[in-house]
């Protein structure tokens, strides 16, 4: 849904306002409906922080974090002279100065509601809520329509590199915009006229898909408008979108909304029998992997088949398993299935083999699932005979949660993906995922930010790789910083990821981050492993073996050895060749960071005593270290 705000503008503008400032969209400014020319992109952003704070005073350290992305050595120099450009752009304009003052160090913009879209969708929107809770929908709808109509676009839309405060203001009026397009689609649902916003719920959702009330609401719409088999599709999208992006099923006012489909269409049939979400597609590197699992799938069709699929974090497992599931429908054409097994979740215990098998069972169709895991299995099995079924258990954290899941039934293939090696999985295929090498790394980069842009600095785009470490999570995050800064070339963003301290978090946004990926494999070690792998991080090298660890851990050789091999189990770390063990450099680089929270090292510290034990000289001779630099830096050629 793009509302047209041309009739609401209009209608501001005959109520005597000389300027109109336009903040949701394009920032632009309007006098006599012609466009102010504002300036270069910093004045914009000040005159964006400006308008949020409109008739309040904003200090100088505000206006710096809401138009700059970096800290500014002299922010009051750089504030006081857009300020003074914007001066004299609304003078220019016969606006005059006197609405921008200054007092106490500090500006205001003095704007009237007429004059700023912002502050009459504000008075909208209240207006609107209000009738809504006093069920007065009819005079709720005019209103809450007239809100949305005055929105343009995104706001901050084309400002380049806004500061931290003007996006998290930006994000907080796109959600408050979704909230008025579900209570403008309630009071229409409620006066019986679903009609009149049905078709502008589709546009909205495909930019948010993740908003479940808004898909509750389309369900709703639907069903009212005659489009009942539309309403249980939208649903099956819903949950698809749901379960695939978040791991979660639809919450209790989305459910309902299907429910009250079902009941009022008894005849249809809810059973939903394939449901995997969204296919990943852009597999950069993995043909080679793509075509061993469709061998394992054609040679295993008589045959109940599990393959684990491992890997570190963020190497594209879940990635490659959803796309082959897809590809596999030939084979499989019956049953597909998926269920999160959140082994490595932050904000949720692993998931508990009855309660995944409750959500397959539903996914099946079965309506009334036994109460206890031995008959759900049962029942798990006992469904899946005779079918060509394919399931994906993603994100496991153990064989024993993997294990009651599996339905052993003949033409049945499991797809497992896991960080951790599940050799007690007995019976399962193995196919273990390596970082890119180097051309499939570059490829990847091209794949996001643009083939001219990449291959402009074939050199540049080969370092951001290699400071990537050539993962793929990484590698993607470093091509939409170019994304999102046109100004910067290559050699730019791999200027900005060289200082491996800062890698991570220079890496990271907003709605990813690695700090927190890796976090999750961390903290499912035990405490012995977590302690080595922290030290290992302050080891000189990224390649080393076991004396030169022992000599860092204050252990024996023969002591290590098995730790080492359990962080290779966990793929934290990659063994090479015999004798030798090797960080990725994204792993090495949060390891780094782990060992200056953990053990209270900061830069310049003298650190704990046993730091003095382990001069990169000694470590030297301890390892016979010959710099092996090459070992497994650039993974398989997949």
């Amino acid at each position: 849904m793009r509302p047209q705000g041309n009739a609401v503008r209009a209608a501001i503008l005959t109520q005597g306002a000389g300027v109109e400032f336009l903040f949701l969209g394009p920032l632009e400014v309007r006098h006599a409906d012609t466009s102010i020319d504002l300036g270069g992109q910093r004045r914009r952003a000040v005159l964006a922080a400006l308008l949020l704070r409109a008739n309040s005073l904003a200090s100088i350290g505000y206006l710096a974090s809401a138009a700059w992305d970096r800290p500014l050595a002299a922010p009051e120099s750089n504030i006081r002279t857009h300020v003074a450009g914007l001066r004299r752009t609304l003078r220019e304009s016969g606006d005059g100065d006197a609405r921008l003052v200054t007092a106490q160090g500090a500006y205001r913009l003095e704007v009237e509601p007429s004059e700023l879209d912002l502050l009459r969708f504000h008075e909208f929107a209240a207006r609107g809520d209000a009738s809504l809770r006093a069920g007065e929908l009819g005079a709720a709808m005019t209103d809450l329509g007239r809100a949305l109509e005055l929105w343009r676009g995104e706001p901050l839309d084309g400002l380049a590199c806004p500061g931290e405060v003007l996006v998290a203001e930006a994000t907080r009026l796109v959600d408050l915009r979704l909230t008025v397009v579900e209570q403008h689609a309630a009071a229409a649902i409620g006066l019986g006229r679903a009609d009149l916003v049905v078709d502008g719920l589709g546009p909205v959702l495909a930019e948010h898909p993740l908003r479940e009330s808004l898909w509750a609401r389309f369900v709703e719409a639907l069903h009212q408008c005659g489009r009942t088999a539309e309403a249980l599709a939208a649903f099956s999208r819903a949950r698809e979108t749901l379960t695939g992006e978040l791991g979660i099923e639809p919450g209790p006012l989305l459910r309902q909304a299907h429910q009250r489909v079902l009941t009022e269409s008894p005849d249809l049939e809810p059973a939903v029998r394939r449901h995997l979400p969204v296919d990943l597609v852009g597999v950069v590197g993995l043909r080679d992997r793509l075509r061993v699992l469709r061998g394992i799938a054609e040679d295993g069709k008589s045959d109940a088949v599990v393959c684990s699929i491992e890997g570190m974090a963020g190497i594209g497992k879940t990635r490659l398993a959803l796309h082959a599931a897809h590809q596999l429908a030939d084979v499989y054409p019956d049953v597909a299935l998926w269920v999160d097994l959140r082994g490595f979740d932050p904000e949720h215990d692993p998931v508990d083999p009855s309660a995944a098998l409750e959500s397959l069972l539903r996914g099946l169709g079965v309506a009334q699932v036994p109460p206890d895991l031995p008959a759900r299995a049962a029942l798990f099995r006992h469904r899946l005979v005779g079918e060509r079924a394919l399931i994906v258990l993603d994100n496991a954290g153990s064989a024993e949660q993997v294990r009651p899941l599996l339905p052993g039934t003949p033409g049945s293939l499991v797809l497992v993906t896991t960080r951790r090696n599940l050799a007690a999985l007995d019976g399962a295929r193995v196919l273990a995922l390596d970082v890119l090498p180097r051309a499939a790394a570059v490829e990847l980069l091209v794949s996001v930010a643009g083939r001219e842009r990449i291959m402009a600095d074939p050199r540049g785009a080969a370092r951001i790789a290699e400071l990537c470490g050539h993962l793929p999570v990484a590698l993607t995050l470093a091509a939409r910083r170019l994304l999102v800064r046109p100004q910067w070339t290559v050699r730019d963003l791999a200027d900005h990821l060289e200082d491996s301290d800062r890698l991570l978090a220079r890496l990271s946004t907003g709605t990813r981050d690695l700090h927190a990926l890796f976090d999750l494999s961390y903290r499912a070690l035990r405490p012995d492993q977590q302690q080595l792998f922290r030290r290992l991080g302050l080891h000189p090298y990224p390649d080393f073996g076991p004396d030169s660890v022992a000599m860092l851990c204050e252990l024996t050789p023969a002591a290590v050895e098995p730790l080492l091999d359990s962080l290779v189990d966990e793929n934290l770390l990659h063994h090479t060749i015999p004798g030798h063990y090797h960080f990725n450099h994204v792993v090495r680089a949060y390891a780094r960071n782990r060992a200056r929270i953990d053990e209270a090292l900061r830069p310049g510290s003298r650190g704990p005593e046993w730091t003095k034990l382990w001069p990169a000289e000694e470590l030297d001779l301890a390892q016979g270290y010959v710099g092996i630099g090459g070992l497994g830096g650039g993974g398989a050629d997949v």
